[in-house]
């Protein structure tokens, strides 16, 4: 009786850490990872850290608070902008245009505006030039794809969890009945 109230327990507390546990550590974790999105107003530059190879976008905050005032443009540019991208030896990275992500967060809102590929970490400059009016513009990695693969793994991991948790629960119940019966 004494190992099935244990598979029991076992199983109530493996349980409860994959319908909680899991959850709230995605939550945090989302919470508390830091912003790689680097705002800047535009005409302007900006300059980045990349510490990881890959593709970087240039994206139109056309909906966003940046340092307390708040910017609402439309989605669409107007013409004049210059882009340029610099690299660590002063030479400019090939900037290709893509309009084709968006992304909206509570109430900011943006879309991609072109990106670059970086293939070694560096410090990069980030420079708009053009007779344009002020928006607010962001460099940064597109994470959807690491966001889609968190949830994946946390969904997979609340399932074999909860799993494992209800056949403890469950064999610790048999156990428990088992032990009755033979005492009775």
């Amino acid at each position: 009786m004494k190992t099935g109230l244990l598979s029991l327990l076992s199983g109530i507390l493996i349980f409860l850490l994959g319908i909680v546990g899991i959850p709230a550590w995605v939550i945090l974790h989302f919470l508390l990872a830091p912003s790689l999105d680097s705002q800047f107003l535009v005409p302007g530059r900006i300059e980045v850290r990349i510490e990881e190879p890959g593709r970087y976008y240039l994206w139109n905050d056309f909906q966003t608070v940046f340092n307390g005032t708040t910017f609402s443009a439309s989605e669409v540019l107007p013409t004049g902008y210059v882009i340029r991208i610099v690299g660590p030896d002063g030479g400019e990275l090939p900037f290709i245009a893509d309009t084709s992500i968006s992304s909206s967060i509570g109430s900011s809102s943006k879309n991609s505006i072109g990106y670059v590929n970086v293939n070694a970490p560096a410090k990069l400059a980030v420079e708009v030039g053009g007779a344009v009016p002020p928006r607010v513009f962001s460099f940064a990695r597109f994470t959807l794809f690491g966001t889609l693969a968190t949830v994946a793994a946390a969904l997979g991991g609340i399932a074999i969890l909860c799993l494992a948790g209800l056949a403890l629960a469950v064999f610790g119940i048999v156990r428990i009945v088992r032990a009755r019966k033979t005492a009775a």
